[in-house]
């Protein structure tokens, strides 16, 4: 107990601020996590588009350096037949048409090489985790009977109530065998043996104990 009663307003107002304030961090998050995803697009987008720019300012560039290649070859060739037509020599002028046929002019391939891009994903965090140990709400259900109403009196009813909400923190608390290892009042340490079910009757018997020596003090 905190020390302290909080009217149920109150309450339920402080807890939808609370729960305000988890979506405002949500919303600020998503806001924060969006704008680095879109400056991430925007900058891969802009270093393939520069990287593609550059290959094609590489490819005409060999282009122009074959297109004189090929210019200054024919200029080569057209000289040498010249010289060899004006002197007649039709084998020498055959021989040279048929290396001009073994030439070969091309600009370099385009191949695919793999590139190191760091892509975004989104990676879960410890939040769901953490919140899967937070003991889960529980509803109080109560049915008005004859019994009930004879026991409102009843001081060992009245203890009961009081250690419920204990009992119940405690039970759901260790509902997994791997924390379940000792006794959170008494703190023994359970044999290996020991079945969850007794091992929760043990803590509860420690409160039954508890309810009837306060109903024999009383």
């Amino acid at each position: 107990m905190l020390g302290f009663s909080i009217g149920v307003s109150a309450a339920g107002r402080k807890l939808n601020e609370l729960f305000e304030d988890y979506q405002a961090i949500l919303d600020d998050q998503r806001a924060k996590s969006i704008r680095r995803i879109s400056e991430w697009e925007e900058n891969t987008v802009d270093n393939i588009k520069q990287h593609a720019s550059d290959v094609k300012n590489l490819l005409e560039q060999q282009y122009d350096a074959q297109i004189r290649s090929v210019k200054e070859t024919k200029k080569t060739y057209l000289s040498m037949i010249d010289e060899h037509e004006d002197i007649r020599d039709e084998q020498a002028v055959h021989s040279l048409l048929e290396q001009c046929t073994l030439l070969k002019f091309e600009l370099a391939q385009i191949e695919y090489h793999p590139c190191s891009i760091d892509f975004i994903q989104l990676v879960s965090k410890d939040s769901e985790l953490i919140n899967s140990k937070v003991n889960k709400p529980y509803k109080f259900q109560t049915k008005f009977s004859a019994e009930n109403l004879s026991d409102i009196n009843d001081p060992l009813k009245e203890n009961l109530t009081e250690h419920f909400s204990a009992e119940s923190t405690i039970c759901d608390s260790y509902d997994d065998d791997s924390d379940f290892k000792k006794c959170p009042v008494c703190f023994m340490i359970y044999p290996l043996n020991m079945t969850i079910q007794k091992r929760t009757d043990h803590v509860q018997s420690h409160y039954i104990d508890d309810r009837q020596t306060d109903a024999m003090q009383s």
